[in-house]
């Protein structure tokens, strides 16, 4: 078993696109939950400017995959659709041998989704010469979908397009419509609708960032004061009156945010119930009398059910006794007693216990982990957690 510290709740993953050989409306936005490993990657935008390019295949009988290529990635992610007509399909994972409306190809296949798709337009042109498939003129659609059972989601806006349509019967400068949400006064210049710099999605709230997504648009989520921590672990294990101990480094990231959320990347690795990347801890924190941030997590119940995975030894898992804070001081400032001053900038230490009660092969035992670290500030962010009251 092996206990470390978590992660935002919510981490956007965003793909997107512009064809180099197509018009500026062409474009592929995905963004992935936490633990959909599909993208292959925390954060991916590229554009045409960057080597990206589309390129669509159609099937004899009208299905279509796009390949979204970002210079010689040897690999291409893909979008498919075995759909031909516009309309809104809602559809649960399907029974073997039955095909779903769409699927998706990254660093893992997505074959059999469930989820939602809405087709708004799909058109083609004639074939070259007799026999062979149609071509894709343009194609939108958008989707939210989830690749496997767990409560990760994908969604996902494209758009494509091989001409511009508005933009051949208008004239230079006219307004337009590139179908991307985070561009702003779209016109048309040669032939082409081009968007420009991206839109300020401003919600006036200082204590949330502006964001904006192709796949979904503007977002706000709370500001982040991240913190980059170090510190000592100690486990100790009794059972049947005795005892014995292992003290291991640890070392990670500790998020504060500005709507007194926290958050604490891989608080459990490597057992078989926890997802590829870990399962971060995530939760609220208050003040206490003392002026120190006391943590309290929300996801207990399934941090328990993840550690109980962690050998087949294990009968059961509960948690016995919880307590975690932090305490933020100035520069020169002591934050904790066993801790150190630091002289030109802000720093933080706290303490971590949490004790389980273990069942395994019929007997029961206690464990106890304690943490002890002290970090610093990693961003700039303007955020700044409340600092312990002078003495």
């Amino acid at each position: 078993m092996r206990y470390i510290r978590p992660l935002p709740a919510l981490l956007g993953v965003a793909l997107a696109i512009c064809a180099g050989s197509a018009a500026a409306a062409t474009f592929v936005a995905i963004e992935a939950d936490p633990g959909e490993h599909l993208l292959g990657a925390p954060t991916l935008e590229r554009s045409s400017a960057t080597g990206a390019l589309i390129e669509p295949w159609v099937g004899l009988h009208g299905d279509v995959r796009l390949d979204v290529r970002n210079g010689l990635r040897f690999r291409p992610f893909a979008v498919g659709f075995h759909v031909t007509r516009p309309g809104t399909y809602d559809f649960p994972h399907p029974p073997t041998g039955q095909t779903a409306p769409m699927w998706l190809e990254g660093d893992s296949d997505c074959s059999s989704p469930a989820g939602r798709l809405v087709l708004h337009r799909i058109e083609y042109d004639p074939p070259r010469s007799p026999g062979l498939p149609q071509r894709l003129r343009v194609l939108a659609a958008d989707f939210d979908l989830a690749c496997t059972r767990s409560p990760a989601r994908i969604r996902g806006r494209v758009r494509f397009r091989t001409g511009d349509d508005t933009c051949t019967a208008a004239g230079e400068g006219a307004a337009c419509d590139d179908g991307d949400p985070c561009g702003s006064d779209d016109r048309c210049h040669a032939g082409r609708c081009n968007g420009a710099p991206p839109a300020v999605c401003s919600d006036d709230d200082p204590r949330t960032e502006d964001l904006c997504r192709p796949a979904v648009g503007c977002l706000h989520p709370p500001v982040a004061s991240r913190w980059r921590v170090t510190g000592r672990t100690r486990v100790t294990a009794s059972v049947d009156g005795r005892s014995a101990s292992r003290g291991t480094a640890l070392a990670g990231d500790l998020l504060l945010f500005a709507d007194r959320t926290y958050a604490i990347p891989n608080v459990v690795q490597g057992c078989l119930g926890a997802p590829p990347g870990g399962l971060a801890e995530t939760g609220t924190w208050n003040v206490d009398t003392r002026g120190r941030l006391r943590l309290h997590a929300t996801n207990v119940d399934e941090i328990v059910r993840v550690l109980d995975t962690c050998g087949p030894q294990l009968d059961g898992v509960r948690v016995a006794g919880a307590r975690q804070w932090v305490a933020v001081a100035g520069p020169g400032r002591r934050a904790c007693p066993w801790d150190r001053a630091v002289r030109r900038t802000l720093h933080l230490c706290g303490e971590s216990v949490l004790r389980l009660r273990v069942r395994a092969s019929g007997r029961t035992g206690t464990v106890a982990i304690r943490q002890r670290f002290r970090g610093t500030r990693a961003n700039a962010s303007a955020f700044v957690p409340p600092l312990l009251p002078p003495r």
